[in-house]
């Protein structure tokens, strides 16, 4: 995985007091017990790479987090979970007083006890509010049960899954560092509730075995709130979680159904619900009822990765966006 330069800058000092408000304020506010210790010669280097710049009213965003040539980090924190992506130093992580293994992918959930020496470091830290957790699950279980979510705290990178889940969060440090992301909202948000929901299901955690238990095949009654669920929220941000949720079934059953009823799955259906809508725009432009452009209708509907979409609507149409816009290539 590569790694994007970081594009805003928070922090770059040697103050061991400046670096521990720092992480208070943008990694993980309402730490307790932060104690860090360092070398007198050593440099802290924090940047955003996506989401909020001041994670205060924050709930999601990815930091990278510089340190060299060491530090050692004691602290709980109470809100948040944070995702460890080690890119290069040694990184040695204790959570709950659990030596964890040479691993560069950790998890740590709230109330956990965290000590982490850092040798040269470079690593990414994505975050998650609690209440975003715990939105995930109760849209899974229709109920956010009596106690905490805790994850497994070492992620295996090598596992296929886990590394699908990487890649996609490499993709959303790119293409908010483009700016993308800013343009389409929906694709944002969509994409932000794609990292947590598949969070959920990639890595192990104390809830695991109840989200992914199986159910009955349902009938055409469950299809038919799924199908009505997505034709009324294409314009919002929509998860394959979400779906089940509003056909009253799991998240696996329903991934089922539509493989059975339609040969794709329900966020492949939503995709192709979304070309539906980009159609109908670019007819609008081409009629002159509107100045939009194709990307702006892209964008819109929450396609990002213009040469994708461009791909998928050829498949789906047999013309090019701009074909349908009333666009010609120059001869």
């Amino acid at each position: 995985m590569s790694i994007q330069p970081s594009c805003a800058p928070l922090l770059a000092t040697s103050d061991l007091d400046v670096v521990r408000h720092a992480l208070s304020r943008h990694v993980s506010p309402s730490m307790v017990d932060l104690n860090l210790s360092g070398s007198t010669t050593g440099e802290y280097r924090l940047s955003r790479v996506a989401g909020s710049a001041d994670s205060a009213g924050s709930r999601i965003g990815l930091m990278q987090w510089e340190v060299e040539p060491q530090l050692r980090i004691r602290a709980t924190s109470t809100q948040r979970y944070t995702v460890a992506v080690g890119f290069a130093g040694q990184n040695e992580v204790a959570v709950d007083r659990r030596q964890l293994s040479s691993s560069s992918f950790t998890v740590t959930s709230p109330g956990q006890e965290l000590d982490t020496r850092h040798r040269t470091t470079r690593k990414w830290l994505f975050f998650v509010g609690q209440e975003l957790i715990d939105e995930a699950v109760r849209g899974r279980l229709g109920d956010v049960p009596n106690r905490r979510l805790v994850f497994d705290p070492i992620l295996h990178g090598e596992d296929p899954a886990a590394a699908a889940w990487l890649r996609t969060l490499h993709s959303y440090a790119e293409m908010s560092q483009t700016g993308v992301l800013a343009r389409s909202p929906l694709g944002s948000a969509h994409l932000e509730r794609a990292l947590v929901q598949s969070l959920l299901d990639v890595q192990p955690h104390t809830f695991t075995g109840t989200l992914t238990r199986d159910e009955a095949l349902p009938g055409l009654r469950t299809l038919r709130r799924a199908v009505e669920f997505c034709e009324a929220n294409l314009a919002h941000p929509i998860v394959a979680a979400d779906i089940a949720t509003a056909a009253h079934t799991s998240l696996r059953t329903i991934q089922r159904l539509f493989r059975t009823e339609f040969g794709m799955t329900p966020m492949e259906y939503v995709r192709e619900l979304r070309l539906d809508r980009v159609r109908r725009d670019l007819m609008r432009i081409r009629m002159g009822d509107t100045t939009e452009t194709v990307t702006d209708v892209a964008c819109r509907w929450g396609f990002v990765h213009l040469g994708r979409f461009s791909s998928y609507y050829g498949s789906r149409f047999g013309e090019r966006p701009s074909e349908t816009a009333g666009f010609r290539a120059p001869g």
